[in-house]
């Protein structure tokens, strides 16, 4: 059981202008505590009672932090409740240093829309600089750009921090369908409809960085179905898809409608949905 616990929790990914936490900010020389290995180990640590903080932007219009917040209290679903309830959420004028200090962090948005994204955009391995996403040797700048990523918190590296990000804050509700294509990837980029980057950081001991952006996982074989929202891809060359594509698409259709009544917001057109 609990190694299904933890298999969820790699798979879904997860899946403020701080005032007072000065003190707890690290260094960039600072180096990063020895048990930070990746998402196994945040896997487990949560599964093992370490708490998290959702941090959803306050700094875009209301419909933005609308958004952003009921995607934050969707979080966790999914999820039995012992572990449903170590997930708090908080907006980015209610973070302080406690939560730092004794918390994994996970932040919602972009720097327009979030302050504590702003406050630490240079700090991370993947930049928003004027609307675009600089990723290694790589600038994503196609207005569907979604990302997430895990790395030690800049703000405390014995913590970790997720960023959920989407270039463009019309594109924000669509951050948690994002897939990964393995248990142990520490990054996916959603480029657009035909690319999507996945990988692991290049760690040493003081950050996590990104050289050369990881393999491009698009391939042009791939299948596709069809739902009502839902635009599916799969290699060919998956049997375990292919077998069980007619279950996956009504559990997935089945989660779309939780979340778009969550979140009080209907779609146009169909998300793209890849399995590598």
């Amino acid at each position: 059981m609990k190694k299904f616990l933890v298999y969820l929790l790699i798979t879904i990914f997860i899946l403020s202008t701080l005032t007072g936490c000065s003190s707890v900010t690290s260094t960039d020389s600072e180096k990063i505590d020895k048990s930070m290995t990746g998402m196994k180990d945040y896997s487990y640590k949560v599964l093992y009672g370490d708490k998290v903080v959702v941090v959803y932007g306050t700094i875009g219009s209301r419909q933005d932090t609308a958004v952003l917040y009921n995607l934050a209290k969707s979080y966790g679903l999914g999820f039995q409740k012992e572990i449903r309830d170590r997930f708090i959420v908080k907006s980015d004028v209610e973070v302080n240093e406690d939560d730092i200090k004794n918390r994994h962090i996970i932040i919602l948005g972009n720097p327009e829309t979030n302050q504590l994204f702003a406050k630490i955009n240079e700090k991370l391995p993947m930049k928003v600089i004027d609307g675009s996403l600089v990723a290694g040797d790589k600038v994503f700048k196609d207005e569907s750009v979604i990302f997430k990523y895990l790395i030690p918190n800049p703000l405390n590296k014995k913590k970790y921090l997720i960023v959920n990000g989407a270039l463009n804050k019309k594109y924000m509700p669509y951050i948690l369908y994002v897939t990964t294509p393995s248990r142990n990837a520490e990054y996916v980029i959603k480029a657009n409809k035909n690319e999507k980057y996945a990988g692991l950081f290049n760690k040493t001991d003081t950050q996590w960085l990104i050289n050369k952006i990881g393999e491009n996982l698009w391939k042009d074989d791939f299948k596709t179905r069809e739902s009502e929202h839902f635009i599916f891809h799969y290699s060919s060359l998956d049997d375990n898809v292919e077998k069980n594509i007619n279950k996956i698409i009504e559990e997935r259709e089945k989660a779309y409608e939780e979340i778009s009544s969550k979140l009080n917001i209907s779609y146009s057109g169909k998300i793209d949905y890849y399995f590598s």
